[in-house]
């Protein structure tokens, strides 16, 4: 036995003799094929007899979990070691063989049916609320959008009864509750008309990796089919079809290492092609270079969770503005006085005339992205 094997045993050994718990799992590479008879094999077969511990592939057989480099030598030396209490609850265990795994080892899984108590955590994500997207809009969208726009307005009644009334300051529930009406409308048009406009969709949180599509997505296509061959035949260990099945996906994991060394060299050349197209698609670029920087923490002062937070920060700003003294003379005064300039300018504006073009610059000065926070605007 190794040095480096008998090390690792022995520390198994010592947190199985030192630690206290119902029942173990060891899960991973053991370098072990116990299908094999060797003097490396006997030592590590009699060390997890000694600790009543055993393969789960003993009573679930799988083909392999790991390849040679040879790319036709294949062996299971990656295990779940369980103790006999633990085989009886086992659902199901495997190995999954997929494309898109680079390392030479499988993944394994194991499911166990088991009985126990647990606290469910509520992990609040924040919601993605899609945008009108103009720049991805083509004349017929915008066909489409002034059509219906032009439609859905062309039914609103504009009332006479407050359309006559130039007082700025009119207090009318009548008239308040007509304008309310009103707009009500002409938003809920805008709404329906915006439906026609394409939208933006979801941040890709993932890492991309640059040139995909042009570069590695034809090997992954290709390696995909070979491998669904492959596994409609039974998985055979030779032969034509598992000769391409290893052939496609090594060239596909080659092509994903080439990719990743070259780069910085992609990214400069798709930076060159996007200033050549455009401005639009050279924003689209840089912005791709600069990523998304614009992550919440998890956790505030010991509190997690974005609801929990939220309501602790509330906490502290009503603890921060109720820290003032004040008296309710002094408050009332301050109240009269703001009443009264409000007042006084509200009669300098009687005569007044708000025009179509007020309204569209004033509109203007709005910032963009800026919403009430009841209608999807």
């Amino acid at each position: 036995m190794s040095p480096e094997l008998e090390l690792v045993l022995a520390d198994i050994a010592y947190f199985l003799n030192n630690s206290q718990y119902d029942s173990v799992i060891i899960a991973g590479d053991i370098n072990c094929d116990f299908s094999r008879r060797s003097a490396f094999v006997n030592s590590v077969n009699e060390f997890f007899y000694c600790k009543q511990l055993q393969s789960v592939w003993m009573s679930s057989p799988v083909d392999f979990t790991h390849e040679h480099t040879d790319d036709s030598s294949t062996s299971v030396i990656d295990h779940f070691m369980l103790p006999s209490s633990l085989l009886n609850r086992v659902v199901r265990s495997g190995v999954l063989h997929h494309v898109d795994n680079v390392s030479r080892h499988s993944a394994i899984t194991l499911e166990l049916k088991v009985t126990t108590s647990f606290k469910v955590v509520d992990d609040e994500k924040a919601i993605f609320v899609p945008r009108t997207a103009w720049y991805k809009a083509n004349e017929k969208h915008i066909q489409n959008y002034h059509k219906v726009m032009c439609n859905e307005l062309g039914k609103i009644d504009t009332p006479n009864s407050f359309q006559a009334c130039s007082n700025i300051s009119c207090q009318s529930s009548d008239h308040i509750s007509l304008i309310d009406y009103y707009c009500h409308s002409i938003i809920n048009s805008i709404i329906k008309a915006d439906g026609e406009l394409p939208k933006t969709e979801p941040p890709n949180l993932k890492h991309s990796i640059p040139g995909w599509s042009v570069y590695i997505k034809p090997y992954r296509d290709e390696s995909n089919y070979w491998h669904l061959q492959w596994e409609l035949e039974g998985k055979p260990k030779s032969g034509y079809t598992s000769y391409q099945m290893r052939l496609s996906r090594r060239q596909y994991h080659y092509a994903i290492r080439n990719i990743r060394k070259n780069k910085d060299l992609i990214k400069r050349c798709n930076l060159l092609h996007a200033l050549i197209s455009g401005p639009h698609d050279f924003n689209k670029e840089i912005n791709k270079l600069r990523g998304t920087r614009n992550k919440t923490p998890s956790e505030v002062n010991g509190i997690s969770g974005d609801r929990n937070i939220a309501e602790m920060f509330a906490h502290e700003y009503k603890s921060l503005y109720n820290s003032c003294t004040y008296s309710e003379g002094s408050l009332d005064h301050l109240m009269c006085d703001i009443q009264s300039k409000i007042n006084s300018y509200n009669k300098s504006l009687n005569d007044a005339t708000v025009t179509s073009v007020d309204i569209e610059l004033a509109l203007k000065c709005i910032k963009s992205n800026k919403a009430d926070g009841v209608y999807p605007l």
